[in-house]
């Protein structure tokens, strides 16, 4: 699989105008990953995880420290974070995550929702425990009846490429599929959803692992939409799309045809998965380096305010 990546990108960068068909990619993955084999129609998500995979045990690494192309490029971490309501003990768990995952409302009916809204959710408290009676089972202090915990869910570590499904298809009672229009925009700050950014948290590792995230700079949170997957049709079949961006210009890619489009279509599409690249580049650049140059330019900032306020004074 990391063969047949590395051909698409040499074909897409060369100088050859002529079309490609990645046929070879779809049958090696066919033939490493036992559920996309076949001729049955696939999830455009299980497809990029099932990618994912094969390219990072191909590349032999571990998923903790792995430096394989496809973690340097999606891999984050969340972070659970649970308290007990009578001893306010908390328990932290971290999670390596190469997406996220966010759900829709129970009550979806809304004309339309927002990925902000959608990211609240994914991090707002939940209430554990209490159920039938039994109370939340604390380690530290036994809970019991009455007792019950609250799970705050955040972003600890942030990638330089961010996915996310929006998880249209629901798999319950009554299978079907979400057709809520979610409005994204075209430049996502999430600072709001990394944790210790609000301020309720303490200062803990938060972009790459090295520094507290309040001490980062705000361009590392930030970051640039450049590509949209829209499905179109039922739970059990349809058809699949990708709008994405290279360089200033948007592509429509259907099947075999690749027509210009613009930002404007890109954002009015039903989204099923949304890719986001941190705007700056910098994540590629040593963490010292980074917080040196933030650090210089808060110090020349103060100066020059502090000479502007002596300034004002010697006027007076």
């Amino acid at each position: 699989m990391c063969c047949e990546m590395d051909r698409a990108f040499e074909e897409f960068h060369n100088d050859d105008t002529s079309p490609f068909g990645p046929i070879t990619m779809l049958y090696s993955m066919w033939h490493a990953s036992a559920e996309l084999e076949g001729y049955g129609q696939q999830d455009a998500h299980s497809f990029f995880l099932a990618a994912l995979d094969q390219i990072h045990a191909h590349a032999k690494g571990q998923l903790s420290s792995c430096n394989c192309i496809a973690h340097q490029t999606f891999a984050g971490s969340l972070v659970s974070t649970v308290t007990c309501s009578s001893c306010q003990t908390t328990s932290t768990t971290v999670d390596p995550t190469l997406d996220i995952q966010l759900d829709f409302p129970m009550d979806s009916t809304a004309s339309s929702l927002t990925l902000g809204a959608l990211l609240r959710r994914f991090c707002a408290d939940e209430r554990i425990g209490g159920d039938h009676g039994k109370g939340y089972d604390c380690s530290s202090c036994g809970g019991g009846r009455g007792v019950v915990a609250t799970r705050k869910l955040s972003i600890k570590k942030l990638p330089p490429v961010l996915s996310f499904q929006l998880k249209r298809f629901a798999h319950n009672s009554t299978s079907s599929k979400v057709e809520t229009p979610v409005k994204f925009p075209s430049r996502l700050d999430m600072r709001p959803y990394v944790e210790g950014s609000s301020g309720t948290a303490s200062k803990t590792p938060s972009v790459d692992g090295d520094a507290p995230d309040d001490d980062l700079p705000s361009s590392l949170y930030a970051y640039d939409l450049f590509a949209v997957v829209t499905h179109e049709g039922k739970l059990d079949n349809g058809h699949y799309w990708a709008d994405v961006r290279s360089g200033d210009e948007w592509w429509h890619c259907d099947d075999d045809k690749v027509t210009p489009t613009t930002l404007a279509r890109a954002l009015g599409q039903k989204a099923y998965m949304l890719f986001y690249v941190r705007r700056s580049l910098a994540y590629g650049q040593p963490m010292s380096t980074l917080l040196a140059a933030n650090a210089a330019n808060s110090a020349a900032s103060n100066s020059a305010s502090k000479t502007a306020n002596g300034s004002t004074n010697g006027t007076a």
